[in-house]
């Protein structure tokens, strides 16, 4: 190669160095500025969508808190049907579910001896009431003839304490009757309050006892519960936030 030859080929090769320096040089810038831009350039938010039950309206409300606790539930009223007299038990049909009324028969107790008792009362005070029409009229005469100077004033006297003593005979007749007559109605149980039954404690042709449990009704239109809770924590003076 000659020396010519060799003076034009470092040239080109110095001149291609050159070249790919500049290049490379320039790219380097490009990028640097690009990086640059992109860091300046605002981010876009996100786009987020939305369903229909992702979405809903803001509303003020109470917000209140419980306290779990278990109890029995009991009806506020209630009432037992209880036999008043002896006796046989006739006519309780009702069982537990059903539903009676205030007022409503749910039983009797065989009356049969109750309304005899009640007629022989009438009758014995039938007979005091007429002891006191003849101790009246006895006093009548009395208090004619003693105005006629016929008998003395005792005699008047006596016919007066007889006829006191009729009258009271009469009015305690009159008052064991009454009291019959209440033995007879005691004989008819009633629904006290209007509700459903809840036990039946007796059975038709049962001879029950006074105070004798019948019938228990209960009232399911108001209950209550009742529960017991544990009494609340008072944290020592040390551990409150709070001033004792």
């Amino acid at each position: 190669m000659n020396p010519t030859t060799r003076r034009w080929l470092t040239i080109a090769l110095v001149l291609l160095a050159v070249a790919a320096a500049v290049g490379l040089g320039w790219r380097g810038y490009a990028n640097r500025q690009a990086t640059q831009q992109a860091q300046l350039a605002p981010v876009k938010d996100p786009v987020i969508e939305l369903g229909a039950i992702d979405v809903t309206t803001a509303q003020v409300r109470e917000l209140t808190s419980g306290l779990p606790i278990t109890g029995a539930l009991k009806a506020v009223h209630s009432a037992i049907v209880k036999a008043r007299v002896p006796g046989e038990l006739q006519g309780l049909t009702v069982r537990e579910g059903d539903t009676v009324q205030a007022g409503q028969v749910i039983a009797r107790v065989e009356s049969t001896e109750y309304a005899d008792r009640v007629r022989q009362a009438q009758q014995q005070a039938d007979a005091a009431k007429a002891q006191v029409d003849i101790a009246q009229r006895q006093y009548d005469n009395n208090a004619a003839l003693v105005n006629q100077g016929f008998i003395s004033k005792t005699a008047l006297d006596n016919s007066a304490a007889s006829l006191a003593t009729a009258r009271a005979n009469y009015r305690a007749a009159q008052a064991g009757t009454e009291v019959l007559r209440k033995s007879l109605a005691d004989t008819v149980l009633k629904a006290p309050i209007s509700g459903q039954i809840s036990q039946r404690l007796a059975q038709p042709g049962e001879r029950v006892s006074p105070e004798a449990r019948i019938v228990e009704i209960v009232d399911l239109s108001r209950l209550e519960l009742e529960a017991a809770l544990s009494p609340p924590i008072r944290w020592p003076c040390a551990w409150a936030s709070r001033r004792c």
